[in-house]
């Protein structure tokens, strides 16, 4: 039976633990979910799947093995071939407090890989790539929880249509009724345009974004014109420079 070990070995199994019931509080209560030694989280509702994969940074970088991330780019394909998937890589510091909700913790969705604007460049080196957390989004993990519930609740709207007799309704009901949809499918569309320049356009404002953008706005010690602050802001969260601006106006920074 030798020539039958299992590929992966857990050596560390309490450290296996501890991470598993980590992410475990951050998910939803009710949510079936699973772990695995190369994806560390999935969760599955309704045909829907939350997956998540946590780094560790080391000097503001996580690594991804390239062997990884093609697998990841596969499952990604699969699962969301009906739009029904997040699939999210999470940077962790090493010494983060998983009881304190305002921890911070930084994130990048597939989709993003997908469009290039993670990684653009893809260097590899030592067989892997290397993402920057100011390529990531930042939240803390209250919001992060939040994050879950807010998908766990989005697949529980698109569940199917128990009740057929909705299907017998005639056709001039039935096109009232597929607007909705026509409408949603259309800002989904828009949606996928404006991230293809802006990875976080369209995307809600969270309290550590404001924060950071105050903070930046705020800083003394930068001497860069407004004009160079805007621009900078645009590249580090992901938006338009016009969204900078007009978040910048209604918190009252200028």
């Amino acid at each position: 039976m030798s020539d039958y070990r299992p590929k992966h070995t857990i050596f560390d199994k309490e450290k296996f633990l501890e991470e598993r019931s980590k992410l475990g509080g951050l998910a939803q209560k009710g949510m079936k979910t699973t772990g695995g030694t190369d994806i560390d989280w999935v969760i599955e509702h309704r045909g829907g799947f939350i997956v998540m994969e946590n780094k560790t940074f080391v000097k503001d970088w996580i690594n991804i093995p390239v062997g990884q991330m093609i697998t990841f780019v596969e499952m990604y394909k699969k699962l969301n071939s009906d739009g029904r998937c997040h699939f999210l890589i999470f940077g962790f510091d090493h010494d983060v407090d998983f009881k304190n909700p305002e921890s911070k913790t930084w994130y990048f969705d597939m989709k993003d890989w997908d469009n290039g604007k993670i990684c653009p460049k893809r260097t590899v080196s030592y067989k892997s790539y290397g993402v920057h957390r100011r390529e990531m989004i930042l939240i803390t993990l209250r919001e992060y929880r939040e994050l879950m519930e807010k998908y766990w609740k989005e697949f529980e709207e698109n569940k199917p249509l128990e009740n057929k007799s909705k299907e017998n309704k005639p056709l001039e009901n039935k096109s009232k009724e597929n607007k909705p949809l026509e409408n949603k499918s259309k800002e989904n569309k828009q949606k996928k345009e404006a991230q293809k320049k802006n990875r976080s356009a369209y995307e809600p404002w969270t309290e550590s974004n404001d924060d950071f953008l105050k903070k930046y706005w705020n800083d003394k010690s930068n001497n860069q014109s407004k004009y160079e602050k805007i621009q900078e802001l645009s590249e580090k969260t992901g938006r338009s420079k016009g969204a900078i601006l007009s978040r910048l106006e209604k918190k009252g920074l200028v």
